[in-house]
Formats: C-alpha cells, sequence, structure tokens
C-alpha cells in the first residue's frame, strides 16, 4: 500500500482516520513543530525544509515496512469483508461487530460493547453474541484471520 504524506500538525484528523484503516502515512513537519510519536511501524517522519534524498530514503523504508506489515481487514459496506485480496461474504450482524473489532484489531473488545454495536434495537443476550461469534470465526478462517476469547472480557481479532 502506497503511503499517504501528510502536513503535521495540520492534518492530523486525516492521520488518526488513516490509521484506523492501516493506511501508511509519511508526515512533512512543520519547522519548530512537535514531530508525531509514530509508535506505528505505518508512519514516519521528516522535518521541513528537508534533504530530497532524506526524504526518498525515509519514504521508501516506510514502503518496505508496509509491504511487511500484516495488512488490515477491510469491510466494503456491501456484505464483504476483504483481507489481503480475498473475501467472504458476510451478515450485517456480523458486519456491526466486525467493524468494532477490526477499530481494536488485535485488542480486547469487551462483551457488552460488541452486544451494543451489533444490536442497535436491545441488548442482545451473552448467548447470541457466542453464536455470532461462533459462525463468524468459521467464516473469516479462510482469510487468515482468527477470533480468540478473551475468557470474562471479550474476544480479540487477529491476523494469522
Amino acid at each position: 500500500m502506497t503511503p499517504v504524506v501528510l502536513r503535521w500538525p495540520a492534518d492530523r484528523q486525516q492521520a488518526e482516520l488513516l490509521a484506523t484503516q492501516g493506511v501508511p502515512r509519511f508526515f512533512l513537519v512543520d519547522a519548530g513543530a512537535e514531530p508525531p510519536p509514530c509508535a506505528d511501524p505505518l508512519e514516519d517522519w521528516v522535518r521541513l525544509p528537508f534533504d530530497g534524498r532524506e526524504f526518498d530514503a525515509r519514504l521508501d523504508m516506510l514502503k518496505e515496512r508496509a509491504r511487511n506489515h500484516p495488512s488490515r481487514p477491510q469491510l466494503d459496506g456491501n456484505g464483504r469483508l476483504i483481507h489481503n485480496g480475498d473475501w467472504v461474504p458476510i451478515s450485517p450482524t456480523e458486519e456491526r461487530l466486525l467493524r468494532l473489532m477490526i477499530e481494536h484489531l488485535g485488542d480486547v473488545v469487551g462483551d457488552e460493547d460488541l452486544r451494543a454495536a451489533a444490536w442497535s434495537t436491545g441488548p442482545a443476550t451473552s448467548t447470541a453474541l457466542r453464536i455470532q461469534v461462533s459462525r463468524l470465526r468459521r467464516r473469516i478462517r479462510p482469510l487468515h484471520l482468527q477470533l480468540r476469547t478473551v475468557r470474562g472480557r471479550g474476544y480479540v481479532l487477529e491476523t494469522v
């Protein structure tokens, strides 16, 4: 995936959105501004004004990290979960569950948060959530995605 070049700090909000989508970000940091923390391997920066060779070298390294970084699953809004060029069909309920899990990829998402996200008409039972997660586990397996249970806490979506 090609990195998006952004101004820092002017494009901070756009950077946050792109981060949730797993898009690589390269920041041109305004002179005198504090640079972004860049804890994510899909981020890098150079301070303005910059040397063209440094810009090219850092951008090439970011591209290489992005190539070797596991891609983030995506929802296309048409009932498909896409990952690494493959896709599986998903139900509207599964899509709502996955939207929250993809936002928190690799982190525990609590049962209550998942039930609230998936069933807007009212809180669903723990059993209903377990059934949906069980179906979802089988459905996403071909995409090299895994849903793990954290007993008493929630679920974690991971790439494998």
